[in-house]
């Protein structure tokens, strides 16, 4: 039998209310706080339910920040087929206007992930998925992600079903949209404004003249697709770091080592700092897996989380050996996927003499490493350099004896981007050094 939480059909009246409230006024009032969203209530037309219209003005958000989701009441069944029909239309500056709708449990096991997608014409369309277990009530999310490109959609006339153990194609024909839905053409929001220049009073002499350093620290490099060494925003950042002469240190995620292409192990070879380049390594994690169902039934974040000194120092050995192996180069620095150590990773970081630095480490129990502070961040959230938070931390911090810089450019917008190269801009008007995580004089650390 189908059960229905939400829908519009006039002769279930009564299931109107669950509509209104799957995505509350509060989750709406949540991303116009963002400044990034906004959700509003499109007005409710008899026994069709109020719908939701998303307009983006900027690209910043990484796209697991930027949602509205709401808890199922119904359990499912294995084998039950789950359907999700709604009606939409949008615009987006490139391409289709679209946004994916996923149901899952808080392992982020699911039913179904797929788009809901927007032309300039109401298209009422369907996704669905065949559960492959049990899931209690309540126990699932229906999770809706607008994404980061630019662009307006409105969804409306909601109905999630389960269908019970039944073929797809036993599905019923979808309904045709209503007369008298809004005409005209759904707006496009303004695109974002490239930063302007940081406005800050300028050093004095003396402190430009005191020696200070800036390492940027660059996550989550892997080999690119087939005939590249990086994906294409790996390459952007590397490009243009190279251009400006602003030497990095990139975290190699080392598993990537072993199935890369050809072209990824000789561009880490050509670039490195040891054979000329721009760039020194360091470890980043054999996989970077995350959300790991564990043997002892816990879920853990990342993989050096793992209270498992057997499973750990495979990992370890691996992605300390197999770049060796492919690169003729050492990993000399450390820095866990996520943050997330044990008291086995610390083991590890002892047994291992030749990681030289712990990049984000314990200041208070290095293991017998340098161990780099985190004192200013380059981005506000993971994903998101913006200049305002970073000027609000920087601003007293520009007479430091260094400053380590974090950023996940695979996830950086063309905003993003922008930013980060006006606070280099600020930084080298600054008077500081650029080092990598290797050639950083640690003696001149003052470790507070």
């Amino acid at each position: 039998m189908s059960k229905i939480i939400l829908g519009a059909l006039a002769a279930l009246a009564s299931v109107v209310s669950a509509a209104e409230n799957l995505f509350p006024a509060d989750g709406i009032a949540q991303f116009a706080r963002q400044g990034r969203w906004q959700f509003v209530a499109l007005p409710q037309e008899g026994a069709v339910p109020a719908g939701l219209r998303a307009s983006s003005e900027k690209t910043l958000e990484p796209i697991w920040s930027v949602e509205t989701s709401a808890a199922v009441a119904f359990g499912v069944k294995k084998g039950d087929l789950v359907a999700l029909t709604v009606a939409a239309r949008g615009v987006a500056a490139e391409g289709e206007a679209e946004m994916p709708a996923k149901l899952q449990d808080k392992t982020y096991e699911g039913i179904f992930n797929s788009p809901i997608r927007g032309g300039s014409a109401w298209k009422r369309q369907r996704v669905f998925g065949v559960a492959k277990r049990d899931y209690a009530a309540g126990s699932l999310r229906l999770h809706l992600y607008p994404g980061k490109k630019r662009q307006s959609i409105e969804v409306r006339d909601w109905t999630l079903e389960n269908f019970g153990p039944v073929d797809p194609s036993s599905l019923p024909a979808l309904k045709p949209v209503p007369q008298g839905w809004p005409e005209g053409a759904v707006k496009l929001p303004d695109g974002p404004q490239p930063p302007g220049p940081i406005d800050l009073p300028p050093l004095s002499a003396g402190e430009k003249a005191k020696k200070r350093y800036i390492i940027v620290k660059l996550d989550d490099f892997g080999s690119g697709p087939a005939g590249a060494a990086l994906y294409p925003k790996g390459q952007k950042i590397v490009d243009y770091l190279k251009k400006r002469g602003i030497p990095a240190s990139l975290g190699i995620c080392c598993k990537s080592l072993e199935w890369g292409n050809r072209q990824y192990v000789e561009w880490l070879k050509a670039n490195a700092r040891a054979n000329g380049g721009n760039f020194d390594y360091w470890q980043h994690g054999w996989t970077h897996q995350m959300n790991i169902k564990w043997t002892d039934g816990n879920t853990y974040l990342a993989e050096y989380g793992i209270p498992d000194y057997a499973y750990q120092k495979g990992n370890f050995d691996k992605a300390q050996n197999v770049f060796k192996e492919k690169t003729g180069l050492v990993l000399d620095g450390f820095c866990a996927p996520c943050g997330m150590i044990t008291e086995e990773t610390r083991r590890l970081l002892r047994e291992h003499e030749e990681i030289k630095t712990w990049l984000y480490g314990d200041m208070e129990r290095p293991e017998g490493k340098f161990s780099f502070r985190r004192t200013c961040n380059l981005e506000c959230r993971v994903g998101v350099v913006e200049i305002a938070p970073f000027v609000n931390q920087y601003k007293s911090q520009r007479t430091r004896d260094y400053i380590m810089l974090q950023g996940h450019p695979f996830m950086w917008s063309d905003e993003s981007f922008a930013a980060f190269g006006r606070i280099l801009d600020q930084l080298e008007k600054d008077g500081w050094t650029f080092v990598t995580h290797s050639t950083f004089p640690v003696e001149t650390a003052s470790g507070k």
